[in-house]
């Protein structure tokens, strides 16, 4: 049976997530083998993120198109399936030498997998194949820390075996097209990059601080909570899958904005009852609760961020690389200054709490910044199509009352109501039951009609005609 690609791409990188949370990625599954061999799992855990991180970022260097991403994926994948057979063989004293160079060589499937994200789902739909993404993968986690912790140690190290066996099969019917150039990257590319550094600049830098935090409070959490270890192990997950379901279907009922100030509010709740509630199995749930559903909120939303991105630049590895490596540099250098702070030996859960309120302030502040600018560039170039609105301006009815169309053909009319919601050519070519090729003779006639030369022109120029109309319309309102 022929499945669609675009439900193959979000259970790949779901599958493989799954395993680098489970083994090299401060894992259950090698703190649990671990413990039965005499290793400590916790002593590689700064090298293994770091190793990780660098994995991510290098990769946007060296994977330029989808026939790379994918070679690099199997590749990945194929080696990590190796290391993880040879790691139970292999004397513990010598497993640094296998985890740490594994955690890299994962890193460069996740960034890979960019190429596919961008291909197999379209602007509207990344958001949910981000959020099934992060439930696969933290299903998996869930799983495998069961059958570790509860049932035998072994048995979850079997279990993310055939979870890796399973992703190389998925892996290797993924389909990678011909790069087309259908970036909004065209003649003001130079114009569009200046105004998206400053932007981008910002929004990476929240994502780094979030994830500060998130390292910061995982560090002392879990060994606060140290006697309630199989609670912690078996509960955490739920709240954050609770999260990422609650954006994946009601997200864009309201603005984005409004959203990240939601999910900083449960984060603030969370340090603050840290602060202040007794070490007891209430006070674990009204902690982590609010903390990790925050978490779930927070990453949806940068990896949805993420995905709109891709239509605005030529190699997807390069924006998905870039935040992921930050998401993961964040949590790195958080769990650090949590073992600074844990090296004290007393009242470190109140110093934890009291810096990531110290951040979560600073954040409040960035937030309108991160807003005012994302929302500047949604009003100049279509961007972050649904950051401070439910849906798409009524493109449909822009081109059917405005002279600048009538001399389009229907068929070129609708090329355009597909360009304007965001589809690929490829989408575009689909819904119309026609070849990418004849959509790029379309467009040409469309270009040369209207006297522009891009796509990015294409949709500045119906995108100031809603804006007029708009204010005719409240001017009109306005006189009545």
């Amino acid at each position: 049976m022929k499945v669609k690609q675009s439900y193959l791409t979000p259970i790949t990188l779901g599958l493989f997530l799954g395993w680098i949370m489970s083994l090299p990625y401060e894992g259950p599954v090698l703190y649990a083998i671990g413990d039965i061999l005499g290793f400590n799992g916790m002593y590689l855990n700064n090298f293994t993120v770091f190793a990780h991180f660098l994995g991510i970022i290098s990769t946007a260097f060296f994977v330029k198109n989808p026939h790379s991403a994918k070679k690099v994926m199997l590749f990945s994948n194929i080696v990590c399936l190796i290391g993880s057979l040879v790691l139970i063989i292999t004397p513990v004293n010598y497993w640094r030498f296998i985890i740490v160079p594994l955690a890299y060589i994962a890193g460069t499937y996740v960034t890979s997998w960019a190429f596919f994200y961008k291909q197999n789902a379209d602007t509207k739909n990344r958001g949910k194949v981000s959020a099934d993404v992060l439930i696969y993968s933290n299903i998996i986690l869930t799983l495998s820390s069961f059958f570790s912790i509860i049932v035998a140690p072994f048995l979850g190290y079997s279990f993310i075996i055939l979870i890796l066996v399973l992703c190389i099969f998925v892996t290797s019917k993924l389909k990678p097209l011909n790069i087309t150039n259908d970036s909004k990257v065209g003649t003001d590319s130079k114009h569009l990059k200046t105004t998206i550094i400053k932007p981008l600049f910002i929004f990476y830098l929240f994502i780094f601080m979030v994830t500060l935090t998130s390292g910061t409070m995982f560090q002392v959490v879990y060994p606060y909570y140290s006697d309630f270890e199989l609670l912690s192990s078996l509960y955490t997950n739920i709240p954050y899958i609770i999260g990422l379901l609650f954006m994946r279907t009601l997200a864009y009922k309201k603005s984005k904005a409004y959203t990240l100030y939601m999910g900083m509010f449960f984060l603030g709740i969370s340090y603050i009852e840290f602060f202040l509630l007794p070490k007891t199995i209430i006070g674990f749930f009204l902690v982590m609760t609010p903390l990790l559903f925050a978490y779930g909120i927070f990453d949806y939303f940068w990896w949805r961020i993420m995905g709109d991105l891709f239509e605005y630049v030529k190699n997807p590895a390069c924006i998905l690389g870039v935040g992921l490596g930050l998401n993961v540099f964040g949590v790195w250098c958080g769990g650090l200054i949590g073992q600074v702070i844990m090296a004290k030996t007393l009242g470190e859960h109140i110093l934890v709490a009291s810096f990531s309120i110290g951040i979560l302030f600073t954040l409040f502040l960035l937030l309108p910044i991160l807003n005012y600018h994302m929302s500047t560039l949604l009003k100049n170039h279509n961007f972050f199509i649904f950051f401070t609105s439910l849906s798409h301006p009524k493109q449909e009815t822009v081109l059917e009352s405005n002279n600048i169309s009538d001399n389009l053909t229907e068929r070129e009319k609708e090329i355009i109501e597909g360009v304007l919601k965001g589809y690929t050519y490829k989408k575009i070519a689909s819904d119309l039951y026609i070849s990418e090729n004849t959509i790029k003779t379309h467009t040409k006639n469309i270009y040369r009609k209207l006297n522009i030369s891009s796509k990015y022109q294409l949709i500045q120029l119906f995108n100031n005609i809603t804006e007029t109309k708009t204010l005719d319309q409240k001017n009109k309102e306005f006189i009545n």
